[in-house]
């Protein structure tokens, strides 16, 4: 399977994706993904929007279930992880790609194991689910520089950035770069499944 990788070489303010530079090569999204990881040097952020040039702080929020509102969580900032299947996710999973118009609940977690093996979690609700299992679905993983951003907590995947940062990689990813168990956010106090 051919996948085209969007990069977004020294872009400036005049750049738009448009003038971006394609490549093919025979290197799936997720393969290309992967290998940028075992560097060390960048961290990625999942979009379903696929003409982001420069990413600017904004207001991230946390879903309060006792309360029923977003509540800001932290300040004003540019989030990325350092796990590719954590972007992927979240370039996926989401309201582009819900199977109905219906609002939907995602999240993903990463644990630390005994053995010091961290291991992701994700979940969401069966209309994210099922829209980010279709062969159509897309979205974008944008691969920024890891200098640029600091930890937000010690030990975890999430990284943060207070300044504009702009991403040198743009790859798009589709379901099958994302094979990962999903556990399903039930609707109702059903005990959550998984698919």
């Amino acid at each position: 399977m051919q996948t085209t990788s969007l990069y977004l070489p020294q872009m400036s303010a005049e750049t738009t994706p448009d003038q971006s530079v394609e490549t093919e090569n025979n290197q799936s999204a997720r393969d290309r993904l992967e290998d940028l990881a075992k560097t060390g040097e960048y961290l990625f952020h999942g979009s379903a929007n696929p003409h982001i040039t420069e990413f600017e702080p904004r207001q991230a929020h946390n879903y309060n279930h006792d309360t029923g509102e977003n509540v800001p969580d932290g300040p004003l900032a540019v989030f990325a992880a350092d796990r590719p299947d954590v972007a992927v996710f979240m370039a996926l999973v989401n309201r582009s790609n819900s199977i109905d118009d219906t609002n939907g609940f995602s999240g993903s977690g990463i644990n630390t194991l005994t053995d010091g093996k961290r291991v992701a979690e994700f979940r969401a609700t069966q209309n994210l689910i099922s829209g980010a299992r279709l062969p159509s679905a897309r979205g974008m993983v944008y691969v920024m520089k890891k200098s640029d951003f600091v930890p937000r907590r010690e030990g975890g995947s999430e990284w943060w950035s207070h300044n504009p940062t702009m991403p040198i990689e743009a790859i798009e990813v589709r379901s099958s770069d994302f094979p990962e168990q999903i556990t399903v956010i039930p609707n109702d106090e059903q005990s959550p499944t998984h698919t």
